[in-house]
């Protein structure tokens, strides 16, 4: 029995907030059976020597096991040295021992729902980083990336519960004030090869905000949201934790407390 989470970015410990005991007070009652999905731009492995150790350390030592999805803000160099295993179906890289990163187009099963990620994005502000340091040519999305994605799919019968993405695609962008990119263009490349009149759901980061753009698309950032729960056969996209911005538990808003950026990082 498990439950699964999923979130946006985190940055390393920048956008790690949503996650302490005071504002995910669930995780007290998580176990390593239940799995919280992050939508990219992780940052737990930054640096790609022992300086990422603290925070591979703090993910490892939560109550749940994390999934990682790949965004653009990562170290693909450090990342592909990782050891790989198979996790929750398919291959992955183990960065400890319930932390895991995602292949791209690949589909997991997870809590019983069949999830196809496409990792990578473009990167914003490529124009202030440097190669090798901190902007990798990894992160784009590549046409054979896609393709792998909808051969995938072509095994399940274009059957799944969830389409896991960093970029947003092209709504996505374009609501929230960017041109659409190559990235985008290929997860909308994708979603036109899932079925209209299937039940799944796409859930993206990378355009930090908390927003719903289509009945099937969510971008998430600060939220934490329930997918699903064996338990009790939830599946709704409840938002679980509490929210710093006038604060919110299962979407509704309730009364600020100043106090709420505290807690363990």
């Amino acid at each position: 029995m498990s439950k699964l989470f999923c979130t946006g970015d985190t940055h390393g410990n920048i956008d790690i907030g949503k996650l302490t005991t005071r504002r995910f007070p669930i995780q007290k009652e998580l176990t390593k059976d239940d799995v919280l999905v992050v939508l990219g731009d992780w940052g737990g492995i930054w640096y790609g020597n022992e300086k990422d150790n603290y925070m591979i350390n703090w993910w490892n030592n939560k109550s749940w096991t994390t999934f990682v999805i790949l965004g653009n803000h990562c170290n693909y160099e450090a990342i592909e040295k990782l050891p790989e295993t198979t996790m929750f179906g398919g291959p992955v890289r183990q960065v400890a021992d319930s932390v895991f990163i995602a292949e791209t187009g690949v589909i997991y099963t997870i809590a019983g729902k069949k999830c196809l990620v496409l990792n990578g994005a473009n990167s914003h502000d490529m124009w202030c980083r440097k190669e090798g340091v901190n902007w990798w040519a990894q992160e784009a999305i590549t046409q054979d990336e896609a393709n792998k994605a909808i051969i995938a799919l072509a095994q399940v019968n274009d059957e799944i519960d969830y389409f896991f993405t960093h970029a947003g695609g092209g709504v996505a962008s374009v609501m929230c004030g960017y041109t659409p990119d190559s990235s985008d263009i290929w997860v909308d490349f994708v979603m036109d090869h899932l079925p209209a009149d299937g039940e799944w759901k796409h859930y993206c980061g990378h355009l930090h905000r908390d927003m719903c753009v289509t009945e099937r698309t969510k971008i998430l950032y600060q939220d934490v949201i329930l997918l699903h729960d064996t338990d009790c056969d939830i599946d709704d996209g409840a938002c679980a934790n509490l929210r710093a911005d006038g604060f919110r538990v299962n979407g509704e808003t309730i009364e600020t407390n100043s106090d709420l950026n505290g807690g363990d990082f």
